[in-house]
């Protein structure tokens, strides 16, 4: 972020290799269901999207910098909660549903540039085999949890099941189009 708050952005980190990486695994059968079921559960889906990536690429999912939680936290999340409260059924507002779905999605895109800014892995990357890529996505995924206690059983198995997508199907870096 700069000096007044506003985050400092560029076309090249809005087009990133995560953003790329997160439309890409958005279209994978399961994905989306498994990311949003963490999100009613409190997860971040762009945390998630953060430490998948990550996890393609051989690095580890450490933590954010209080930047990205706040623009997270002010843009995004409020975005959300504003989409959210209104009713599905009246079909007078969902025009305005519609427009704040797609300002919500700008939102996380410009979330994912920021975090791509902050996240950003030196060159010295590497392709796990499967045995590593299993566990270091586990790991990263737990890494992105917002409370380690507040892991139940159900989100173990969400976790798990989202474990096994990445390690099947996670678009390596070479496959996204960039």
């Amino acid at each position: 972020m700069t000096m007044t708050g506003q985050p400092s952005l560029n076309s090249a980190n809005l087009d990133s290799p995560l953003w790329q990486f997160a439309l890409d695994f958005w279209r994978v059968p399961e994905a989306e269901a498994l990311c949003l079921a963490l999100q009613t559960k409190g997860w971040s889906v762009t945390r998630i999207l953060c430490a998948s990536w990550l996890g393609t690429l051989g690095k580890a999912y450490v933590d954010e910098p209080e930047e990205l939680c706040q623009w997270r936290e002010t843009m995004t999340v409020r975005l959300r909660s504003m989409r959210q409260k209104l009713p599905k059924d009246v079909p007078e507002l969902s025009k305005l549903r519609q427009q704040l779905a797609a300002t919500e999605l700008e939102a996380e895109r410009v979330e994912l540039a920021l975090a791509f800014t902050a996240l950003n892995p030196d060159n010295d990357t590497f392709a796990p085999s499967e045995e590593v890529a299993y566990t270091l996505f586990q790991c990263n995924l737990y890494a992105a949890a917002p409370n380690a206690q507040a892991i139940d059983q159900e989100t173990r198995g969400l976790i798990d099941s989202l474990t096994e997508l990445l390690a099947r199907h996670a678009i390596r870096p070479a496959e996204c189009s960039l």
